[in-house]
């Protein structure tokens, strides 16, 4: 019996007072071998059960076990052998049994999750016969411990108490050290699936001692079931609109493309016009509407936008009667433009 420490925190299902742990887990480390070995979980007091159950959490025994899973209104079961020792072993280990589960009985669950009995959980575990353990190489070094007279070390370790009660503590080097969850490690080591006619009677299998391993298992599955079954639901097709294809500019030719005579004519007449297009239609003898369709024809070959122009204008001189006057080229008479229409100055002839 060890000193008082305080109150440990173990898990809730661990009910056993200390007094009676102690003893079991003395008694289970001098009693497991180093070689996988069959045991009978029935055998086992409630107190050696659960102080089983946290020597394997504390990665200090290994557990080979079998179980048998059936879900109601199905022809079918699967059994299955795993391995687990740590706090999350048994949870590794199941995780991809759970898996090929769903792959089988997804269309059946759904059936099911419809139905009256939706509230009720459709699935049923069974241990199977043989059970196994070992011990690992730390509970090789705990027994070793025990025999050394340390047993209060081994005892804190596996109840997370004193020292190993999960507490940062600072050691004399200046290191701080707590006590982690031993992980562990689990694995599926063999799945079958059985028929009706291979599965045996129900109920020949007594399922009593691993209370901890198939009633977690049930509730693992319904809870995984219900998860996958959750986000399949939530799953929507997603209908994706294309991108709008983004308008590129043409790029600018180095060569230009040749213009037709009439564009030609028609390009060099505008100019002459300074951008009258009916001055410039009127000298080619066509209609504005046509030459407009041919000067904008020719510019598109020539690359550039098609704009309409603005003419700047002057303000012209104009003569006492308000006429403009423009002077002629040369020695030429002046021109006279009164009321829109040219005239010559007749008096200067």
């Amino acid at each position: 019996m060890t000193d008082k420490y305080p109150e440990s925190n173990i898990p809730g299902r661990v009910t056993a007072p200390v007094e009676m742990l102690e003893p079991a887990i003395n008694d289970l480390l001098r009693r497991i071998p180093e070689t996988w070995e069959v045991y009978d979980p029935d055998s086992l007091t409630e107190t050696q059960s659960q102080a089983l159950f946290m020597l394997q959490a504390a990665g200090m025994v290994e557990r080979r076990e079998r179980l048998r899973v059936r879900m109601l209104d199905r022809k079918t079961a699967v059994e299955a052998t795993i391995t687990a020792t740590g706090e999350y072993g048994a949870v590794e280990a199941l995780e991809p049994l759970v898996e090929e589960l769903w792959a089988d009985w997804q269309s059946d669950y759904r059936k099911w999750s419809r139905g009256d009995r939706r509230e009720t959980s459709p699935f049923h575990s069974e241990r199977l016969s043989p059970s196994e353990w070992r011990l690992t190489d730390q509970g090789v070094l705990a027994r070793k411990s025990l025999l050394d007279g340390e047993k209060a070390v081994v005892y804190d370790f596996v109840l997370k108490r004193g020292f190993f009660d999960g507490q940062p503590r600072s050691l004399p080097d200046g290191r701080v050290f707590r006590r982690e969850h031993v992980r562990g490690k689990g694995s599926l080591v063999k799945v079958t699936k059985l028929t009706e006619g291979q599965t045996g009677a129900p109920g020949t299998v007594n399922i009593g001692n691993w209370g901890e391993g198939v009633s977690d298992f049930d509730k693992m599955l319904s809870s995984k079931f219900d998860a996958l079954l959750s986000a399949l639901k939530q799953v929507q097709p997603v209908i994706k609109k294309p991108a709008a294809k983004r308008r590129r500019r043409p790029a600018m030719n180095s060569k230009l493309k040749p213009l037709t005579e009439k564009q030609t004519e028609a390009v060099q007449i505008f100019g002459e016009c300074q951008g009258n297009f009916a001055e410039a239609a009127r000298r080619l003898g066509i209609d504005r509407k046509t030459f407009v369709e041919r000067y904008n024809a020719a510019c598109r070959k020539l690359g550039r936008k098609v704009v309409q122009r603005t003419i700047n204008t002057k303000v012209m001189p104009t003569t006492r009667r308000g006429q403009e006057s423009i002077a002629a080229d040369g020695d030429g008479p002046a021109v006279i433009r009164e009321n829109r229409s040219v005239q010559r100055d007749k008096r200067r002839q």
